[in-house]
Protein backbone atom coordinates (compact mmCIF):
# COMPACT_ATOMS: atom_id res chain seq x y z
CA UNK A 1 0.00 0.00 0.00
CA UNK A 2 2.80 2.42 1.03
CA UNK A 3 4.38 1.48 -2.26
CA UNK A 4 1.39 2.48 -4.55
CA UNK A 5 0.53 5.31 -2.58
CA UNK A 6 4.97 6.34 -3.24
CA UNK A 7 4.39 5.08 -6.96
CA UNK A 8 1.05 7.43 -7.39
CA UNK A 9 2.51 10.76 -5.91
CA UNK A 10 5.87 10.36 -7.93
CA UNK A 11 7.99 10.02 -4.94
CA UNK A 12 9.28 6.21 -6.33
CA UNK A 13 10.26 5.66 -9.59
CA UNK A 14 9.35 2.25 -11.06
CA UNK A 15 13.21 1.35 -11.27
CA UNK A 16 13.58 2.14 -8.05
CA UNK A 17 10.75 -0.57 -7.22
CA UNK A 18 12.90 -3.36 -9.17
CA UNK A 19 15.84 -2.41 -7.43
CA UNK A 20 13.69 -2.22 -3.64
CA UNK A 21 13.05 -5.54 -4.14
CA UNK A 22 16.23 -6.53 -5.44
CA UNK A 23 17.51 -5.36 -2.75
CA UNK A 24 15.38 -6.96 -0.05
CA UNK A 25 15.73 -10.05 -1.99
CA UNK A 26 19.97 -9.56 -1.21
CA UNK A 27 18.88 -8.55 2.09
CA UNK A 28 16.84 -12.45 2.88
CA UNK A 29 19.68 -14.08 1.25
CA UNK A 30 22.40 -12.66 3.22
CA UNK A 31 20.41 -12.93 6.53
CA UNK A 32 19.93 -16.23 5.59
CA UNK A 33 23.93 -17.26 5.16
CA UNK A 34 24.36 -15.53 8.18
CA UNK A 35 22.13 -17.86 9.98
CA UNK A 36 23.88 -21.01 8.23
CA UNK A 37 27.11 -19.46 9.18
CA UNK A 38 26.08 -18.91 13.23
CA UNK A 39 24.59 -22.70 12.91
CA UNK A 40 27.85 -24.36 11.60
CA UNK A 41 29.65 -22.39 13.78
CA UNK A 42 27.26 -23.78 16.91
CA UNK A 43 27.42 -27.53 15.47
CA UNK A 44 31.38 -26.86 15.05
CA UNK A 45 32.28 -25.84 18.35
CA UNK A 46 29.45 -28.65 19.61
CA UNK A 47 31.30 -31.10 18.12
CA UNK A 48 34.81 -30.01 19.13
CA UNK A 49 33.43 -29.71 22.94
CA UNK A 50 32.24 -33.08 22.65
CA UNK A 51 35.71 -34.14 21.26
CA UNK A 52 37.41 -32.20 24.09
CA UNK A 53 35.35 -33.85 27.02
CA UNK A 54 36.40 -37.56 26.03
CA UNK A 55 39.51 -36.52 25.77
CA UNK A 56 39.26 -35.57 29.16
CA UNK A 57 37.59 -37.93 30.41
CA UNK A 58 40.42 -40.72 28.67
CA UNK A 59 42.89 -39.07 30.81
CA UNK A 60 40.61 -38.80 33.86
CA UNK A 61 40.85 -42.35 33.48
CA UNK A 62 44.12 -43.19 32.95
CA UNK A 63 44.47 -41.00 36.72
CA UNK A 64 41.94 -43.24 38.09
CA UNK A 65 44.40 -45.94 37.38
CA UNK A 66 47.56 -44.39 38.48
CA UNK A 67 45.92 -43.53 42.04
CA UNK A 68 44.31 -47.53 42.45
CA UNK A 69 47.70 -48.82 41.22
CA UNK A 70 49.74 -46.89 43.40
CA UNK A 71 46.79 -47.09 46.36
CA UNK A 72 46.56 -43.05 46.12
CA UNK A 73 50.39 -42.29 46.67
CA UNK A 74 49.59 -39.85 46.01
CA UNK A 75 46.28 -38.82 45.60
CA UNK A 76 45.52 -36.76 41.78
CA UNK A 77 43.95 -34.31 43.32
CA UNK A 78 43.22 -32.49 40.07
CA UNK A 79 40.72 -35.35 39.25
CA UNK A 80 38.16 -33.98 41.68
CA UNK A 81 35.71 -31.29 42.01
CA UNK A 82 36.54 -29.19 45.19
CA UNK A 83 33.14 -30.40 46.17
CA UNK A 84 33.13 -34.08 45.17
CA UNK A 85 30.85 -36.06 47.91
CA UNK A 86 31.52 -40.13 48.79
CA UNK A 87 28.84 -42.11 49.92
CA UNK A 88 28.46 -45.77 50.83
CA UNK A 89 26.00 -47.44 52.81
CA UNK A 90 28.31 -46.66 56.35
CA UNK A 91 30.21 -43.04 55.90
CA UNK A 92 29.47 -40.35 53.45
CA UNK A 93 31.51 -37.36 53.06
CA UNK A 94 32.25 -33.86 51.40
CA UNK A 95 35.64 -32.40 49.38
CA UNK A 96 38.74 -33.55 48.38
CA UNK A 97 40.25 -33.41 51.66
CA UNK A 98 37.76 -35.36 53.44
CA UNK A 99 38.54 -38.27 50.89
CA UNK A 100 41.80 -37.77 51.11
CA UNK A 101 41.99 -38.17 54.79
CA UNK A 102 39.97 -41.41 54.17
CA UNK A 103 41.99 -43.46 51.73
CA UNK A 104 45.12 -42.23 53.82
CA UNK A 105 43.57 -44.22 56.39
CA UNK A 106 42.80 -47.11 54.39
CA UNK A 107 46.24 -47.07 53.15
CA UNK A 108 47.67 -47.19 56.52
CA UNK A 109 49.50 -43.67 55.55
CA UNK A 110 47.82 -41.47 58.42
CA UNK A 111 48.63 -41.93 62.34
CA UNK A 112 45.51 -44.02 62.83
CA UNK A 113 45.72 -45.99 59.53
CA UNK A 114 49.19 -47.24 60.86
CA UNK A 115 48.37 -47.87 64.15
CA UNK A 116 44.64 -50.23 62.77
CA UNK A 117 45.98 -51.50 59.67
CA UNK A 118 49.25 -53.22 57.67
CA UNK A 119 49.27 -54.74 54.33
CA UNK A 120 47.25 -52.41 52.41
CA UNK A 121 46.35 -53.49 48.74
CA UNK A 122 43.96 -52.32 46.30
CA UNK A 123 43.51 -53.15 42.98
CA UNK A 124 41.46 -51.76 39.92
CA UNK A 125 39.97 -54.78 37.50
CA UNK A 126 38.11 -52.73 35.19
CA UNK A 127 36.67 -49.70 34.49
CA UNK A 128 33.54 -49.42 32.29
CA UNK A 129 31.41 -46.92 30.96
CA UNK A 130 28.06 -46.41 29.08
CA UNK A 131 29.95 -44.19 25.74
CA UNK A 132 32.94 -42.33 25.68
CA UNK A 133 30.24 -39.52 25.68
CA UNK A 134 28.50 -40.71 29.05
CA UNK A 135 29.02 -38.66 32.22
CA UNK A 136 29.30 -41.77 34.79
CA UNK A 137 31.78 -44.27 35.25
CA UNK A 138 31.98 -47.94 37.28
CA UNK A 139 35.32 -49.40 38.77
CA UNK A 140 35.37 -52.83 40.07
CA UNK A 141 38.19 -53.43 42.40
CA UNK A 142 39.77 -55.22 45.41
CA UNK A 143 40.66 -53.76 49.02
CA UNK A 144 42.93 -55.47 51.25
CA UNK A 145 43.84 -54.66 54.92
CA UNK A 146 45.50 -56.59 57.72
CA UNK A 147 43.88 -56.00 61.24
CA UNK A 148 46.20 -55.11 63.64
CA UNK A 149 43.95 -54.63 66.60
CA UNK A 150 42.98 -58.50 66.70
CA UNK A 151 45.24 -60.98 68.31
CA UNK A 152 45.16 -63.41 64.99
CA UNK A 153 45.54 -59.84 62.68
CA UNK A 154 43.21 -61.23 60.09
CA UNK A 155 44.06 -60.38 56.03
CA UNK A 156 40.37 -59.03 55.32
CA UNK A 157 39.85 -58.70 51.43
CA UNK A 158 36.85 -56.95 49.73
CA UNK A 159 35.55 -56.66 46.59
CA UNK A 160 33.14 -53.75 45.39
CA UNK A 161 31.93 -51.74 42.81
CA UNK A 162 32.10 -47.68 42.73
CA UNK A 163 30.09 -45.32 40.34
CA UNK A 164 31.29 -41.82 39.44
CA UNK A 165 30.19 -39.34 38.20
CA UNK A 166 31.38 -36.23 35.92
CA UNK A 167 30.57 -32.78 35.45
CA UNK A 168 29.39 -31.81 31.91
CA UNK A 169 32.45 -29.47 31.21
CA UNK A 170 36.05 -30.32 32.57
CA UNK A 171 35.50 -33.89 33.12
CA UNK A 172 36.27 -33.95 37.13
CA UNK A 173 34.51 -35.88 39.36
CA UNK A 174 31.40 -34.55 41.37
CA UNK A 175 30.48 -37.98 42.88
CA UNK A 176 31.99 -41.42 44.24
CA UNK A 177 29.11 -43.70 44.81
CA UNK A 178 29.79 -47.35 46.28
CA UNK A 179 27.54 -49.43 44.97
CA UNK A 180 28.30 -52.82 46.00
CA UNK A 181 30.81 -54.19 49.02
CA UNK A 182 30.55 -57.80 49.75
CA UNK A 183 31.75 -58.68 53.07
CA UNK A 184 34.75 -59.65 53.84
CA UNK A 185 36.65 -63.08 53.59
CA UNK A 186 39.16 -64.56 55.58
CA UNK A 187 42.69 -65.85 52.98
CA UNK A 188 43.88 -69.22 52.85
CA UNK A 189 46.10 -70.15 56.30
CA UNK A 190 49.09 -69.69 54.12
CA UNK A 191 48.54 -66.47 53.09
CA UNK A 192 50.44 -64.18 55.24
CA UNK A 193 52.29 -61.66 53.41
CA UNK A 194 50.78 -58.60 51.46
CA UNK A 195 49.41 -59.79 48.04
CA UNK A 196 50.69 -58.11 44.85
CA UNK A 197 48.79 -56.61 41.90
CA UNK A 198 49.25 -59.87 40.02
CA UNK A 199 48.94 -62.09 42.93
CA UNK A 200 45.79 -60.60 43.69
CA UNK A 201 44.47 -60.68 39.58
CA UNK A 202 45.68 -64.33 39.81
CA UNK A 203 43.23 -65.44 41.94
CA UNK A 204 44.19 -64.81 45.04
CA UNK A 205 41.21 -62.85 46.18
CA UNK A 206 40.50 -65.74 48.98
Amino acid sequence: MLIATALTLGLLHPSQLHHSAGSAAMGRAASSAIRASEDATAGATTASTGADFVARKAALVEGLRREYDSFFRPMEENLYAPSVTFTDPLISFEGVAAYKSNVNMLAGESALGRFIFTDCGLVMHTVTTDSPESRSLCTRWTLQFRFKLLPWKPLAQFTGVSQYTLDDQVGLLLTLCLVSHPFPTEPPPLLVHKLSTEQILEGHLG
